[in-house]
């Protein structure tokens, strides 16, 4: 999200809110139905725009058209590791596979549902994990592929970058890439069985009953050149994509089902607007709806502390392409904040700053996660801060 995309949400809720306070002994369902009649959308306008396209945004902003969305989507941590592109494929009576792209679609911010007439996808997020469900309608045979890729799509990455190291278990059906901070796993639920190569073709005709020998040392070798990796996975029926983040990599993580992960993420949400967002005291549909999705275009990017300077809460100006903390928006996310019932949000992001002001009171316009040490030691290198 653009620093304008910014100051029109919160000029958007400002105005709300200031013209349509509901009295302060009224509760935020006098004024509202359910979420999910608030946000229940199929527009697809509105899906691009707000971060469930599959290449949203593109290199350098919005230079170009967005691309055509791949049904499973897009899931990345950012910084580290990115599924780019995911595509669900199934057998003709022919011999020709098919590809399945939705024809009905409907977002939640807990539940995005994707489907045709053969094919349904599910797809939540909830802390640190992406489950995606997928479902052949006739319980036949069906193939997934997905694209992942170091993080390499924007133009934040250094050439000279390393690739991220990964370990292909098939007997567990995962894949597991091992950064120095933390343990990112795909792994996949189900009647199913996993194959990776440096390209998706000798997938597909493995998946057509061809016999295909796939050479793990020129995977390899390909994702340490070009950092990128296709997953192929057989299932029968349906099966589960599960991309989890593990910040402690010595610490066993438990992963929820995906109703657990979408029940939790609806409890979120709901707990969010019923206790910090103020009401609107209006029954009209689009102030309502517009009312509710900028409030949840902002929290979506609340992150909770990470390591190295970045410890405690902040907001990341998009989580695609800044998944950082700047100070200017910062300053323009505070202002939104002290609409919240929480009195102290406003100021928590000051927190993450304090390490690193100068003794003259300045500054730097953005921070990241590397450590206080390591910014302290460039900024006598550089002779400057940012």
């Amino acid at each position: 999200m653009k620093t304008s995309k910014l100051i029109l949400a919160i000029c958007i809720i400002a105005s709300l809110f200031n013209s349509c306070k509901a009295p302060k002994n009224e509760s935020a369902k006098d004024y509202s139905s359910d979420l999910e009649q608030i946000f229940g959308c199929s527009d697809q306008s509105i899906l691009v725009n707000n971060k469930v396209a599959t290449y949203n945004p593109i290199d350098h902003g919005w230079e170009h058209f967005t691309e055509t969305q791949s049904i499973i989507g897009r899931v990345l941590d950012p910084g580290v590791l990115v599924m780019n592109s995911g595509f669900v494929y199934t057998g003709g009576s022919d011999g020709i596979l098919k590809s399945h792209f939705a024809e009905d679609q409907k977002w939640l911010p807990w539940l995005y549902t994707l489907e045709n007439k053969e094919v349904e996808v599910k797809k939540t997020v909830t802390k640190n994990v992406f489950i995606a469900k997928i479902t052949v309608k006739n319980g036949e045979k069906g193939l997934l592929i997905l694209e992942f890729n170091d993080y390499k799509d924007a133009y934040y990455r250094s050439k000279n970058m390393p690739s991220t190291p990964y370990t292909f278990v098939p007997d567990s059906n995962k894949i597991i890439f091992n950064t120095t901070e933390d343990e990112i796993t795909a792994k996949f639920r189900g009647n199913c069985s996993l194959s990776i190569c440096q390209e998706p073709t000798p997938l597909m005709l493995k998946f057509q009953g061809k016999a295909i020998q796939i050479n793990q040392k020129s995977v390899e070798g390909c994702w340490k050149r070009n950092g990128s990796l296709y997953a192929g996975i057989e299932f029968t029926g349906s099966v589960e994509f599960v991309f989890s983040v593990n910040y402690e990599k010595n610490k066993l993580t438990v992963i929820p089902s995906f109703e657990e992960a979408m029940l939790t993420e609806k409890q979120r949400w709901e707990d969010i607007f019923t206790n910090q967002v103020p009401p609107l005291k209006t029954k009209d549909k689009q102030l309502i709806d517009t009312y509710y999705l900028a409030w949840w275009s902002i929290l979506s990017n609340r992150c909770d502390g990470r390591e190295g300077i970045l410890s405690h809460p902040f907001t990341m100006t998009s989580a695609f392409m800044y998944p950082w903390q700047f100070f200017w928006d910062e300053c323009y996310h505070s202002v939104l904040y002290g609409n919240l019932n929480d009195k102290e949000m406003p100021y928590a992001f000051l927190k993450n700053f304090i390490p690193v002001q100068f003794p003259n009171g300045g500054i730097p316009f953005s921070i990241n996660s590397m450590s206080t040490e390591e910014y302290w030691k460039r900024v006598k290198t550089s002779a400057s801060h940012r």
